[in-house]
Formats: structure tokens, C-alpha cells, sequence
């Protein structure tokens, strides 16, 4: 199991579509389709019913999002955790008069 693979699956449980969500997330509708059966084989269980040109989401995979859904969010705030994030908290800065008055000004 992929995290591309659950980002396919959630984007396609929200679209309900593959050739939307290749289009979304810039890959072609055969390998969404692809990697959704591998994902499907590998959990044993269909995630989607086939409908001529669209697709269902089963009772399995509607179990199967929530825990797709959790996974992608726990992933992203772990990215964030360690995303440099710039200065934070408080800077006091303390100088002689005539310091600020000679450098302090051009900062």
C-alpha cells in the first residue's frame, strides 16, 4: 500500500470517476484504474462497483476511507512538524543609546 495509492482512492471515492481523478492528479485513467486493483487485491476486498462508465463505492470502501482519509492527514502533519517554519516567539533586542541611535535605526 502506497500513499499515492490511498490519495488516488480517496480522490476517486470523492469523484467518483477515474478519468476525473487522473485528471486531477495528473496521471492517465488506466494507471488510477491500475493501482486501485492492486490496492484492491492487496486488501482482499472491492473498493468500488463498476457501473459501465462510473463507479460505486461499497460498503468496504467506505470503512476503508475513513481510514485512507486518516492516514493522508497524519502524513501531512508530519510534513508540516518538519516544514522550516521561519522565526518564531518574541525577539527583544537591547542596545546602548547610542548603538540605537548609530545602528539600530537601518534594522
Amino acid at each position: 500500500m502506497e500513499i499515492r495509492q490511498l490519495q488516488m482512492f480517496c480522490v476517486a471515492a470523492k469523484t467518483l470517476n477515474f478519468t476525473k481523478v487522473g485528471l486531477k492528479l495528473g496521471y492517465a485513467q488506466s494507471n488510477i484504474t491500475g493501482q486501485i486493483r492492486q490496492l484492491e487485491e492487496e486488501l482482499h476486498v472491492k473498493l468500488f462497483e463498476r457501473m459501465g462508465r462510473g463507479i460505486q463505492l461499497t460498503n468496504a470502501g467506505q470503512v476503508f476511507l475513513a481510514h485512507a482519509q486518516n492516514i493522508l492527514e497524519s502524513c501531512a502533519r508530519a510534513k508540516e512538524e518538519f516544514l522550516p517554519q521561519g522565526v518564531r516567539g518574541v525577539l527583544n533586542i537591547g542596545a546602548a543609546e547610542t548603538a540605537c541611535i548609530y545602528r539600530l535605526p537601518p534594522i
